[in-house]
């Protein structure tokens, strides 16, 4: 749990707190107060009700007392997905002004979608929801631009190149949609190969995706499920352990 407090030019002093060290700080409120310009020392004074459980258990580290840091650094955006054909969540690495944040207009998709209305998330201050203009079509790609939003600081983020992202509905996989392509349960000796046990996926179909995410896999023991991955019409993927994967990365996925 960390407390900052901060004091403007104005004898503003501003509480923000950030519980369980997330970096993202929340201001728990405000006072004004000139009583004292200057000082030589610090310290801190704790006040409290009479109750046995709190008396002698406050702990205090890493205090730093000294000039606000200036943040010149603009927002940067973190991922971008899309929830379904008409939501785009565009996730940024810090807190946004709300007034830039949910202005449409500094957004776009292409092509030819473009942004229709923007929300800060109620919840996380990092967060906005899109709606684009138009619904999106699964199975396609898009970019997104964004620029002019700004963090608490003022900066704002310029103009720079599109954030690449896909739409696809999963489907349904039939027999044989997917098939088991190779299988290798004896890598040794080595032949051209990883020495390292691994089955390879192939999407047999022309047109569908399918999400790999829950899916299991077994030799007749415990079976093992798949993480998250999409697996598009005739693309193939690599299962091996997480140990391995290294091995794996000049093949592809």
């Amino acid at each position: 749990f960390r407390i900052r407090v901060k004091r403007d030019v104005n004898d503003l002093w501003t509480l923000d707190y950030d519980d369980g060290a997330t970096g993202t700080y929340l201001t728990a409120g405000t006072a004004t107060d000139a009583t004292h310009g200057s000082s030589t020392h610090f310290g801190i004074r704790i006040e409290q009700s009479s109750a046995a459980g709190p008396i002698n258990n406050h702990f205090f580290d890493d205090i730093l007392v000294g000039a606000i840091p200036v943040d010149l650094t603009p927002p940067q955006v973190v991922s971008v997905t899309a929830i379904s054909d008409v939501l785009v969540d565009v996730l940024f690495d810090e807190p946004l002004d709300p007034a830039t944040a949910g202005d449409a207009n500094n957004y776009d998709i292409q092509p030819f979608i473009g942004v229709s209305t923007a929300v800060l998330d109620g919840t996380d201050p990092a967060l906005v929801h899109l709606t684009p203009a138009q619904a999106l079509t699964s199975g396609n790609s898009y970019d997104l631009q964004v620029s002019g939003v700004e963090d608490l600081a003022g900066n704002a983020l310029p103009a720079g190149a599109p954030i690449p992202f896909s739409y696809f509905v999963p489907d349904v996989a039939q027999f044989r949609d997917v098939t088991i392509n190779e299988l290798m349960a004896d890598p040794t000796p080595v032949v051209g190969l990883p020495e390292a046990e691994f089955i390879e996926l192939h999407n047999a179909t022309p047109d569908r995706f399918f999400e790999l995410g829950g899916w299991t896999i077994s030799d007749g023991g415990t079976p093992a499920v798949l993480p998250a991955a999409t697996l598009g019409p005739g693309e193939f993927v690599i299962l091996t352990t997480v140990a391995d994967a290294p091995l794996f990365t000049g093949f592809g996925t």
